[in-house]
């Protein structure tokens, strides 16, 4: 029996996107600064976009790869565990059909942005630019609804919730539309006017999305502060799950 408490498991989660992305753009900065920068209209830019910094290049291509298959994983779990936890609000989930149709809502959109998250990871725009354009789309849609449906289901919640978990949730959906706004203006900008270090602004406020999405994610160690995994390969093997979740 392996107990894995939340906190580590939600460090090592969070960490793997996280590192592969930072380990990524710096091999493209230092190694393929010129392939990474290169645009349509060949305009000077110093930042690469992530689709460039992950997708473009080898070994960049497959530390990303690597990095969100081990991450994937544990976030499918986190994504029911939520689901659970929103149920446990029994006041809301027995009276209230509008809480409970958010939480189904809200579980949706966490697997669908999950799943738009491994399709632009392993179709890279080089090899597909339509599919992995479209699922960069549908990540963000889907990523920004679940943020939404989250905060709601917080302020709804008559179960009373951590303070800190509910304020670092607005903080990093407050940067993560910040950060859409910034990305799609200086897109736009880009394709219309073709102007030097643009593109690099893009660039930079893809990252911010990056780590204020992840920031966000991350709060489950807060939600979850008390809990373990535990894991057990036996049946008939007693085990306390008080503050826990068995997988067998």
């Amino acid at each position: 029996m392996i107990r894995i408490p939340m906190r580590t498991l939600t460090l090592v989660t969070s960490s793997l996107p996280l590192l592969g992305f930072i380990i990524c753009v710096l091999i493209s900065f230092f190694k393929d600064f010129e392939g990474v920068n290169y645009t349509h209209c060949r305009v000077y830019n110093f930042l690469p976009s992530i689709s460039a910094s992950i997708g473009g290049f080898t070994p960049q291509r497959y530390i990303w790869r690597v990095a969100v298959a081990f991450h994937t994983t544990p976030r499918f779990l986190f994504a029911f565990m939520y689901y659970n936890w929103h149920r446990q609000d029994t006041q809301n989930w027995n009276k209230n059909s509008k809480y409970k149709t958010l939480c189904q809502a809200n579980l949706g959109v966490n697997l669908a942005e999950l799943c738009c998250l491994l399709g632009l990871t392993y179709v890279s725009s080089e090899e597909d630019y339509k599919i992995h354009e479209k699922c960069f789309i549908f990540f963000v849609v889907f990523a920004f609804i679940y943020m939404v449906t989250t905060c709601c289901l917080c302020h709804m919640r008559k179960t009373p919730m951590i303070q800190r978990s509910r304020r670092l949730k607005h903080y990093a959906f407050i940067a993560f539309v910040l950060s859409i706004c910034g990305f799609s203006y200086f897109f736009v900008r880009h394709n219309l006017y073709c102007e030097p270090y643009v593109y690099s602004m893009f660039a930079f406020c893809e990252y911010i999305s990056v780590v204020s999405n992840i920031g966000f994610h991350a709060t489950v160690a807060v939600d979850f502060r008390d809990t373990n995994i535990v894991i057990s390969s036996l049946d008939n093997e007693p085990v306390n799950t008080q503050n826990g979740y068995l997988l067998r």
